[in-house]
């Protein structure tokens, strides 16, 4: 017989090691309050931080397919499940209380039910998820923090105060949130990515700001005017995005990054006010200048030719930079440095600004005022510099031939005589 000596500093670790506690899953097999012991399966619930919840499921063995749980003190869970299966119902009664589900929070399935009541009480949520043509509505006092997925058909979700989510917003497969005018706020907006195609509703949005927006095989507007995709716009498959203006907006999707990618029969449709009014940036979309080749006019111009870029007022297009430094779609006004409005931006808009430089607090356009401040300045100047070559015919199926014109002996004689410091403007090639 051998015997075995175990170096101390195992044998210390061996009876030092502390017990591993793992979590449990509680299904509900009848209803009543929440901390009775007695409707849970297995017993000895009720689940506690760190458990998993199932309310009308199949999930675990023997609960309930249809229950009704009503909170009667504040609980936290880490993962819920209402109507977890097909032909379930499942309810959480909120009451007055407050529940903490630090992961998932699932509502619905295919084929089960899932919904909350509440009296004044509310939810702090992770995660997300409405599906299998469930409706449920956040009120001003929930919470979700990273992901927020609606999915199927008839499924909804609707926002009473904004939401700020520090992932991913998914709508997929016929599903439709309701915003009810508030701001959404998130790192990638997924519509119809994940789950299949489908006509997905963003119904009454309020500001949307995502990192980046992915659609495929799927059909969705947003209406807010003051939209902003910071860095990633792709429309996959069979997607449609339109920027649809509220009567008498005059802004649209405001895109800052050098990503736009419109892949195969997908579309951007850029549908403006019925009346467009004589604001010369009024526009569905404009894009952020790429500071390596200054503006995109050729790109922009190029989606139009091919039919990636729709407008629903093919009349007038107008595609310019603009000294913000952004390149602007526009309709239906003039350019903003053509001062004689003959559809075209040339030396004779120059004559004008020259004209009219120096007015303060009366100017108009046919003044040299390209950017309605009521002025007429160097700043105008740099408009007419920024747009020179641009004509109403600009977008056909050829290259844009726009360059902006480098000082002249004119343009220094025009210095000379108002003291414009010339120096202060850099040309851009457009």
């Amino acid at each position: 017989m051998h015997r075995v000596i175990l170096p101390s500093g195992i044998l210390n670790l061996i009876f030092c090691i502390t017990p591993v506690i793992f979590a449990a899953e509680y299904g509900a097999n009848s209803s009543g309050d929440w901390s009775d012991s007695g409707i849970w399966t297995p017993l000895g619930g009720p689940p506690v931080s760190g458990d998993s919840a199932y309310i009308g499921s199949y999930t675990p063995g023997g609960s309930a397919t249809s229950a009704t749980v009503t909170l009667d003190a504040n609980q936290q869970v880490t993962n819920l499940y209402l109507g977890n299966g097909n032909s379930t119902s499942g309810t959480l009664d909120l009451s007055n209380y407050t529940l903490s589900v630090d992961n998932a929070l699932v509502i619905g399935s295919s084929g089960g039910i899932g919904s909350i009541l509440r009296g004044s009480g509310y939810l702090i949520a992770d995660n997300l998820t409405v599906q299998g043509g469930n409706s449920f509505a956040l009120n001003s006092s929930d919470s979700v923090n990273q992901r927020v997925n609606v999915n199927g058909s008839s499924s909804q979700l609707g926002l009473g105060a904004p939401l700020t989510l520090t992932q991913d917003l998914e709508l997929a497969n016929g599903a439709t949130l309701d915003a009810n005018g508030q701001a959404i706020s998130v790192r990638d907006l997924h519509v119809g990515y994940l789950y299949g195609p489908g006509p997905v509703s963003l119904l009454n949005d309020g500001a949307i700001t995502a990192v980046s927006f992915i659609a495929s095989g799927s059909t969705t507007t947003l209406t807010s005017g003051d939209d902003v995709i910071t860095d990633t716009l792709t429309l996959q498959s069979d997607a449609k995005l339109t920027i649809q203006q509220s009567p008498g907006g005059t802004e649209g999707l405001t895109f800052l990054g050098n990503s736009l990618n419109i892949l195969d029969t997908s579309v951007l449709e850029l549908a403006y006010d019925a009346v467009p009014g004589s604001n010369y940036l009024d526009h569905a979309f404009r894009w952020e200048n790429d500071q390596s080749s200054a503006n995109r006019v050729d790109v922009i111009t190029g989606l139009i030719n091919s039919g990636k870029m729709v407008i629903n007022l093919p009349t007038d297009i107008r595609v310019f930079g603009y000294s913000d430094g952004f390149t602007y779609v526009t309709v239906g006004a003039e350019y903003p440095a053509d001062f004689d409005e003959d559809t075209d931006v040339d030396g004779d808009d120059l004559v004008n600004w020259e004209s009219g430089f120096g007015m303060s607090g009366s100017a108009t356009h046919a003044d040299g005022d390209a950017d309605q401040d009521m002025d007429t300045d160097g700043f105008d100047f740099l408009v007419w510099q920024l747009q020179f070559g641009l004509q109403a015919s600009s977008i056909t199926a050829s290259a844009s031939p726009f360059s902006v014109p480098e000082p002249s002996t004119l343009l220094l004689l025009v210095a000379a005589v108002f003291g414009l410091q010339l120096r202060g403007f850099r040309a851009i090639e457009l």
